[in-house]
């Protein structure tokens, strides 16, 4: 198994100690691979099960992008990217730990964005938590009828704004609120940022 690993797939394998079968979860291996593993062991039952979706093919994209880009419903799916750098992603909030990504494609993703990640393989448990993304989910841009900014723009404004302020580098939205009456983005933020309340004006 180690020798046909994916770069991006992981794998887990088990063995029945009373019939013994072999159990391999996987998301990488292609059918003929299948076969020639139960060739290579014929005097073993091996069962092979899909855990998750494959890895992309060489040459297909790991980004799934979005049928829409904007909407004007408020969404609470997934987290936003905090962070970009060769390689690697930060995302953090609401329905996803903040965690540094390893992403062959992280250049093609924007600071700001709210996104969907599937991991591959085990995380390295510090915080934020280390792992390699399989693919990133690019949910589409909230941006309110009467707004200038969109949702992910916003994002990135607040992000600026606090800067040097914190002592971990980065932001962590549990919830953002577009007030159309007043014109601005609120972001609650978790508890351990320093700051709850973050406002930022809509131009």
């Amino acid at each position: 198994m180690k020798g046909i690993e994916s770069e991006q797939g992981s794998y887990a394998l088990y063995v029945d100690v009373i019939n013994g079968e072999i159990e391999v979860s996987h998301d990488f291996l292609m059918p003929e691979q299948q076969e020639e593993l139960r060739q290579q062991f014929a005097d073993h039952t091996i069962n092979f099960t899909q855990n998750g979706r494959m890895v992309a093919a060489p040459g297909e994209s790991r980004i799934i992008a979005p049928e829409q880009t904007y909407t004007s419903t408020p969404l609470t799916d997934g987290g936003f990217v905090l962070s970009v750098s060769e390689g690697q992603f930060l995302v953090a909030g609401p329905n996803e730990t903040a965690a540094f990504y390893k992403f062959p494609e992280a250049d093609k993703l924007k600071v700001g964005q709210r996104v969907k990640v599937e991991a591959s393989g085990r995380m390295m448990e510090s915080y934020p938590s280390q792992g390699t993304a399989k693919f990133v989910e690019i949910l589409p841009d909230y941006k309110p009828v009467n707004a200038k900014l969109s949702e992910s723009q916003a994002v990135a404004k607040a992000l600026e704004i606090s800067g040097e302020r914190l002592s971990n580098g980065y932001i962590v939205i549990n919830e953002i609120i577009f007030d159309e009456n007043e014109k601005k983005w609120i972001f609650e933020l978790l508890p351990d940022d320093g700051e709850g309340i973050l406002e930022v004006v809509d131009e």
